[in-house]
């Protein structure tokens, strides 16, 4: 419980700098947004097979997510029944072992064996299986939710709205083979380096190199409901790109990048051969983990092959240009973390359009954590909400 909830008053959202640096609050972001709401947990790719799982973690939080012997997803508290320790810390493959005393689960969370059991009272086993976590999946997508008793909305589809759950399905259309999977650490609140990846407005200062000269236009943003957000960002992929998608797709590429925002936390970017699953997981105060998953849209071919050379170029490419311009995104979320913990009482400026979408998130956080209205100066402020 918050001071805030203890004393009764809830006061405006603060429009300072104070909201990417206050450890209370951040405590009620975990709680009531990453606990209560659904979060990604990750794609289906990270479960290759039958009996397989993946862990995904957060701030004081392990969740695995598990594919049984009936290829059922499960989720589970990453935690034994025995004594709570943590069963295993990244994918693995077949029955899940606790290495502190070999209690043993199956995918689907029973327990399945108690080492020197004799030495234990009598208990039913159906009683210890795993704790479960609420899951659902939109196409390739899986959600997961702690704390389903929660005033949240409960349905996975209510809360991505028609809009966003479209886009995923889409987007799972479209993923091929994983090409790299790269991550970062940041020293940065969340939610700066979640707004940093919404707007544009930042783009010639901090990205001139790497991103700016494929840039054409600005991003035309569309909001939608539970903080959910859309973009679409003109580009110019270039003579030579153009030829290599005709090559590879049979198509020209499209003048324009998808680029979308799944409240909280997740950013999908579709460019003309690639596709970009971002989540940005926050690790404590100040402290956030950075986790990008690139994907071709194209079907692999073989290496031998002349295009499949070409698209292992165009591959290296993409993913060299990527990295460049992450490392960028880390270097100024960083900066703004520096500043701000400064300025902590300075009073917020008034937002450009581009970061209309900024204002949006922030707003959909205020609203998740009980506070009022909270929206800076802004030129324009076009919201298109599901009906």
């Amino acid at each position: 419980m918050s001071k805030h909830e203890r004393t009764g008053s809830m006061p405006s959202y603060l429009r300072s700098n104070a909201i990417f640096h206050d450890p209370e609050m951040f405590g009620n972001e975990m709680e009531r947004i990453f606990r209560e709401g659904w979060i990604l947990a990750g794609t289906d790719d990270r479960l290759p097979g039958r009996e397989t799982w993946f862990v995904h973690e957060d701030f004081e939080r392990s969740i695995i997510v598990t594919r049984d012997a009936s290829d059922r997803i499960h989720a589970f508290t990453n935690a034994c029944r025995h004594r709570g320790t943590r069963l295993c810390g990244g994918p693995g493959e077949g029955r899940l072992k606790c290495p502190y005393h070999g209690w043993v689960y199956d995918c689907d969370g029973r327990l399945l064996g108690v080492a020197k059991r004799a030495g234990f009272p009598r208990f039913d086993d159906a009683d210890h299986g795993l704790l479960p976590v609420q899951v659902e999946s939109i196409g390739r997508f899986i959600f997961v939710r702690s704390q389903s008793d929660r005033p949240q909305t409960s349905k996975l589809r209510e809360f991505l709205g028609p809009e966003t759950t479209a886009m995923l399905e889409n987007m799972s259309s479209l993923m091929h083979t994983l090409i790299e999977e790269l991550s970062f650490d940041i020293e940065a609140d969340w939610k700066f380096c979640v707004a940093g990846s919404i707007e544009d407005y930042h783009v010639p200062f901090v990205h001139p190199s790497s991103l700016e000269p494929a840039r054409s236009s600005d991003s035309q943003p569309a909001l939608y409901r539970n903080g959910h957000s859309y973009a679409s960002v003109g580009v110019d992929p270039g003579a030579a790109l153009r030829w290599l998608a005709r090559q590879m797709l049979n198509r020209e590429p499209a003048g324009h990048q998808d680029h979308s925002h799944v409240f909280p936390n997740v950013i999908v970017i579709h460019t003309w051969i690639l596709l970009s699953v971002t989540m940005f997981v926050p690790k404590g105060p100040g402290r956030t983990q950075r986790i990008t998953r690139l994907y071709d849209v194209a079907p692999q071919r073989s290496r031998l092959a002349p295009l499949g050379a070409v698209q292992k170029l165009v591959h290296m490419v993409a993913r060299r240009r990527a990295r460049f311009a992450y490392d960028e995104d880390v270097w100024i979320c960083e900066e703004a973390q520096c500043g701000t913990l400064g300025s902590r009482d300075m009073t917020r400026g008034p937002a450009h359009v581009t970061e209309a979408r900024v204002e949006h998130f922030l707003h959909s956080v205020a609203q998740r954590l009980g506070y009022g209205e909270y929206w800076l100066p802004i030129k324009e402020k076009r919201v298109l909400e599901a009906s």
